[in-house]
């Protein structure tokens, strides 16, 4: 496989790492997962807004602007670097240079690009749902951000296996809705579209940005950003998460059933 790192094109043989880089001793950096389907990337000026803002909350600084013209370039050169033509699942990861403690000493950043073949996704509801019971989540300067501290997913990931449920649907530390194991959610009430404010510790997820511009300009719809208990999502008419690899609708949570009646097929992209 070929990768780029630092802008250049390279061979994942003749990557090497130090034990002392920062991403392994601190989960000091970001990431992106962007999906190129017939070398269209609709959400990836979404996906560099994302790690700009991210760049910056941390103080991080790049040699160079990130801008659209470029990541699209590294992307497509990539895909040509491994002949590879299908729908690509597309890892973007920058951390801080190495040095320092908990302390930095150098702000520049490293970084990777590196291509995985992707599968489509069941587009069946997911039924065999549940809150979890082991993980919450809660509001912190970067809980927003893809970064690469992801404990609290990987947690859920398992607990979701150990429940073997088809999802889990996370809360904050007051039992407010936040999100599920690896997608943002969304629920559907009276031509309303809810879905968990940042402040419940939710990623800030390209989908999640998509839909809620595309529903803040509907004629019919409306989105609202809100903290809301299970109460409130148990009311829906239609539940569905969403993350960059599409939008799919939960059909239960336990035993309650929703009629899930809202057309969604607006919002794809």
């Amino acid at each position: 496989m070929k990768l780029i790192r630092n802008g250049k094109i390279c061979n994942e043989a003749d990557l090497k790492f130090s034990f002392l880089e920062r991403a392994f001793q601190y989960g000091d950096g970001l990431f992106e997962t962007i999906i190129a389907r017939n070398y269209q990337m609709p959400l990836l000026a979404y996906h560099i807004e994302r790690m700009v803002e991210g760049m910056k909350v941390m103080g991080l600084t790049a040699s160079s602007d990130f801008t659209h013209q470029q990541i699209q370039t590294y992307i497509l050169e990539l895909m040509a670097a491994n002949s590879y033509a299908g729908t690509a699942r597309i890892k973007w990861m920058i951390w801080r240079s190495q040095g320092g403690l908990y302390l930095p000493k150098d702000n520049t950043i490293q970084s990777i690009l590196y291509l995985q073949p992707f599968i489509e996704p069941d587009s069946r509801p997911l039924v065999h749902v549940a809150f979890s019971e082991k993980v919450t989540l809660s509001y912190s300067l970067t809980s927003a951000l893809k970064t690469m501290q992801c404990l609290p997913y990987i947690m859920a990931a398992l607990e979701k296996q150990e429940r073997r449920l088809d999802e889990l649907i996370l809360t904050d530390n007051n039992g407010n809705i936040a999100e599920c194991t690896a997608a943002n959610i969304f629920w559907v009430r009276e031509n309303r579209f809810f879905t968990p404010a940042l402040s419940t510790g939710c990623i800030s997820g390209v989908m999640r940005r998509h839909i809620m511009k595309i529903c803040q300009n509907h004629p019919k719809y409306k989105v609202e950003e809100l903290r809301a208990d299970k109460a409130a999502l148990m009311k829906a008419e239609t539940v569905f998460c969403c993350n960059v690899t599409g939008i799919r609708k939960i059909g239960a949570i336990g035993a309650h059933h929703f009629p899930n009646s809202t057309d969604l097929s607006f919002l794809t992209l």
